[in-house]
């Protein structure tokens, strides 16, 4: 099929590879590169590893953004997205380690796995509330970002999206999510506090593991359940209120929390699995329910100023005698 090429779209062609409307190859050395009117698709790995560009202008015609298209483009310290580009997929961006601010259009609804991924120096984010999902890993490992303004549009967040965004102080969770997936926030070390959304029924693997910042957490009567370690290493934790929906403290709950002082333990608690209370140095106080029938081994483990106050004749205790070890006293009531 012949295309009527525009000039533009002719004077590009020089340096780059076209397949009908379709960008195929980049081949020029350009710092700035504008993407003219009337290409649809920008295909895979298209300018992956162009080591001189630093500015690039998507145009409005460009639909979709194949996977990786700029990915390592250590240079690129702008993306201009023009409103009507609708799908950026993964990775497109990844490795973009001079990228420093982006501004996506209100044609994007989804922010797609890994997008952002390893964008060290990104400092700014504008999502529009057009966006309904972000998928796994879209900002892992963007070290620079600071803060982010996530729209009540959004859903959905998926597993490590913000995984090692080290200097993220502040993040406000739209109220529409319903889950937070394994490792989301893990090793967000600069976050000082969150609020978990009402409606929030689950809470992954390793969610906010390694926020060492994180003095505050609150958790909402809606939550079920909480996979294991979610709360390890968050050394500045003080105090937290465990919700009466929850039933389960799993493995390594809260793991090393060197800061923990005052625990809310749920009044229909079942089970405590091996070292939900590990290294819990300051911790006064734990009061366990009748209603626990499991304890793993070392429950409360190296908790040398606490005082546990433990139902007497529970079979679940006299079946794991060690379920309390290295703490201060057991009382039994």
């Amino acid at each position: 099929m012949d295309i009527n090429y525009t000039d533009d779209m002719r004077a590009f062609s020089e340096r780059a590879v076209l397949d009908g409307t379709s960008l195929e190859k980049y081949t020029g050395d350009d710092e700035e590169v504008v993407i003219p009117e009337g290409i649809t698709f920008i295909g895979r790995d298209v300018f992956g590893q162009c080591e001189n560009l630093k500015r690039v202008v998507i145009p409005a015609s460009a639909e979709c953004v194949f996977s990786f298209a700029f990915r390592n483009c250590a240079s690129l310290q702008e993306v201009v997205i023009s409103e009507g580009v609708k799908e950026i997929w993964t990775g497109a961006f990844s490795g973009c380690t001079s990228l420093k601010s982006v501004r996506l259009p209100s044609s994007v609804e989804v922010i797609e796995n890994s997008l952002f991924q390893n964008c060290t120096s990104l400092e700014e984010i504008y999502i529009p509330d057009s966006v309904t999902r972000i998928k796994s890993g879209a900002f892992s490992g963007c070290k620079a970002l600071k803060e982010i303004s996530i729209p009540e549009s959004v859903t959905s967040i998926g597993a490590r999206a913000f995984f090692g965004c080290e200097s993220l102080k502040k993040i406000k969770l739209p109220c529409g999510i319903t889950q937070i997936e394994n490792a989301t926030f893990s090793s967000c070390r600069s976050l000082l506090e969150i609020e978990i959304p009402h409606g929030v029924g689950y809470i992954g693997e390793g969610a906010f593991v390694d926020c060492r910042s994180l003095s505050h957490i609150s958790l909402p009567d809606t939550l079920r359940a909480i996979g294991t370690a979610a709360f390890r290493w968050c050394e500045s934790l003080r105090e937290i209120d465990l919700p009466d929906s929850l039933t389960v403290l799993p493995l390594s709950l809260f793991d090393f929390c060197y800061s923990l002082e005052r625990v809310k333990i749920p009044s229909e608690l079942l089970e405590m699995h091996t070292f939900a209370f590990r290294e819990c140095t300051p911790l006064r106080e734990l009061r366990i329910p009748h209603t626990v029938n499991y304890f793993g081994s070392g429950a409360v483990k190296n908790c040398p100023n606490a005082t546990v106050y433990a139902p007497k004749n529970n079979e679940a205790l006299r079946e794991e005698p060690s379920a309390f070890d290295g703490v201060k006293e057991v009382v039994y009531y």
